[in-house]
């Protein structure tokens, strides 16, 4: 029994990961807030208040939303939004993304795409159909497929899966 539940725990941190977080960088992203500020000297734009953020195949709604740009990109990149000039996102407070039917909600939300690796921290869960994965770290390693969650001093690391009955299907599909 333990093993299933381990090879179940591995199969959904998966599928919640490299396939998914694809489409971050596919196609334009639409970010609306309720302030923009941008910080030419610190390569940065923030996004304060009620931010939503739409790509193709995401969408994301945080309190605030961090853009670092990379050094060394044209003026003319950075305001069309290029987003290869994009170094990170950092999204804080009531943090929930959703990717191709799968659900995250966290406190912080960290995405690196230079080094393709996102962070998600402060009572993470991760929701695909009735299947749950709770948590206090996630670290996702796209370049090496590779996904870990850990627990705090005062919380374990929870996986709630909810078998498939005969003839049911996903409610995503």
């Amino acid at each position: 029994m333990k093993k299933i539940v381990v090879l179940i725990f591995i199969a959904l941190l998966y599928s919640f990961n490299c396939n998914s977080y694809a489409g971050i960088k596919n196609g334009p992203i639409s970010i609306n807030s309720d302030k923009a500020i941008y910080l030419q000297n610190e390569n940065k734009i923030k996004f304060l208040g009620n931010v939503y953020v739409e790509g193709k195949d995401f969408k994301l709604y945080c309190d605030n939303l961090e853009l670092i740009l990379n050094k060394g990109v044209s003026q003319k990149n950075r305001i069309k939004n290029d987003k290869s000039s994009i170094k990170e996102m950092i999204a804080t407070g009531n943090v929930h993304i959703i990717l191709q039917g799968k659900e995250a909600f966290c406190k912080k939300a960290q995405y690196n795409l230079l080094d393709q690796y996102i962070v998600l921290t402060g009572e993470v869960k991760l929701i695909q159909d009735k299947n749950k994965i709770m948590g206090d770290r996630l670290i996702i390693d796209l370049k090496n497929n590779k996904s870990e969650i850990f627990s705090n001093s005062t919380n374990r690391v929870k996986v709630i899966f909810s078998p498939k009955r005969n003839g049911e299907t996903n409610s995503t599909n």
